[in-house]
């Protein structure tokens, strides 16, 4: 009884020791690791390749309990567009997987290192029907990722190598033309009634001179998550079965996600995968019959290294439980994380490594060519206005770091746009 009533107290002790701040708040400004601007005759190549995953493989995305899965229900694919003017080449891939950890970007960067390309920008889809245990990080593994497997982490690096040798391979002349519209009625914001959602849509289509197309660039918001949580196969969900049908129309599609941190569409199953894919296609169809004559065959590229803030769980509200689970979650989150901005002819994308919500997004953009990307180069969690943070509404509920998180996500940006 002793005993107990001594380790009782020596925990008692502990968590009041916790309940001091030992986080560290400071931070470094933001440190531009690459930049560049380029305007000169443009060569484009692009190429996919499948993931073709080990199966049977835990699906990622979702909390316990996870799903296994057993079969590809449709095609996980990687997608590669290359770009290449005036001297410098920048690579932008996109994969059917939920997130991008920032060691994946690396690995695939060594990869390509023969290449010399001046950028690798690797973003997801965001699909949460797609792999999971390629994650090496501990909180990742046990909140939504599983139980890492190097050999599904290879299987992703290698498909997404392949789809940039490919893409490099077929460089040749390239010309851009570029539109942005709204898709009407598309998504609702799924944490705060009659909240603001990104109902934007951008196209930019890459073509040979004699209007044969390369590529297609969309970027569209909201969660794909139209496949049911228990369901014992992969799907790229929506994005994979929009980027199938605008392929039919030639070249290959790169669906990007926008602000979809609060941004979600209705419906289960395989039939509503199958409808809002056709409704997105369609609506970049529109836009591509729409879009304007050839822009400025130019292209700029930056990666800004950005200290983040003070952990916070967001997901714990009370004191005295939420300040020691974030002093010892100080230590299991990456303390920075990279931003980049590309601009693609008249389209400039600000590509965080995140979940950024509509209003988050405001706060960086500062023109009509401009649009919020989401998912790329690492995974930092949600990202909200500061006001919700501090008030616990919207999306902040899901957050791992404290309000001053957009605003430090809007400095790095700032710093990548000189």
């Amino acid at each position: 009884m002793k005993i107990a009533r001594r380790l009782l107290a020596a925990l008692a002790l502990a968590w009041a020791v916790l309940l001091f701040d030992w986080r560290d708040a400071s931070r470094t400004a933001p440190v531009v690791r690459q930049s560049f601007r380029v305007v000169a005759p443009l060569e484009a190549g692009a190429a996919s390749a499948p993931l073709a995953p080990p199966l049977p493989v835990v699906r990622g995305g979702y909390g316990p309990t996870k799903a296994v899965a057993t079969r590809e229900r449709d095609p996980l694919r990687a997608r590669a567009l290359v770009l290449r003017a005036g001297g410098r080449t920048v690579a932008v891939v996109l994969l059917d997987v939920v997130l991008v950890p920032e060691a994946l970007s690396r690995a695939l960067e060594v990869r390509l290192a023969d290449l010399r390309l001046d950028a690798v920008l690797v973003l997801a889809t965001h699909t949460h029907s797609s792999v999971g245990g390629y994650d090496e990080r501990w909180l990742a593994q046990a909140v939504g990722m599983g139980r890492y497997r190097a050999e599904v982490a290879a299987a992703i690096v290698r498909a997404a190598e392949v789809s940039v040798r490919r893409a490099a391979t077929a460089l040749a002349p390239a010309r851009l033309r570029t539109r942005q519209t709204r898709i009407a009625d598309w998504a609702s914001n799924r944490s705060t009634i009659d909240g603001p959602i990104d109902d934007a849509l951008h196209v930019v289509l890459v073509e040979r001179p004699n209007g044969a197309r390369i590529a297609t660039v969309a970027v569209v918001a909201a969660h794909p998550t139209l496949e049911p949580r228990t369901t014992l196969e992969l799907s790229a969900d929506f994005p994979g079965a929009a980027m199938r049908r605008i392929e039919q129309s030639g070249g290959v599609a790169l669906l990007l996600q926008g602000a979809a941190g609060d941004a979600a569409i209705p419906g289960r199953g395989a039939g509503a995968i199958a409808a809002a894919g056709e409704r997105v296609a369609n609506e970049v169809a529109d836009a591509a019959s729409q879009a304007l004559a050839p822009s400025e065959p130019s292209f700029a590229f930056a990666r800004v290294r950005v200290a983040l803030p003070a952990v916070e769980v967001q997901p714990v509200r009370p004191f005295v439980v939420r300040r020691p689970l974030s002093n010892l979650a100080q230590h299991l989150l990456q303390r920075d994380a990279n931003v980049e901005v590309l601009t693609i002819g008249d389209v400039t994308l600000l590509a965080v490594p995140g979940e950024p919500t509509a209003l988050a997004a405001r706060r960086w953009l500062d023109g009509p060519g401009t649009r919020v990307v989401a998912l790329a180069d690492g995974y930092i969690g949600y990202i909200d206005a500061p006001e919700r943070v501090r008030a616990g509404t919207g999306e902040s509920p899901r957050a791992w770091f404290g309000p001053e998180l957009a605003d430090a996500i809007g400095e790095g940006l700032r710093a990548a746009r000189p």
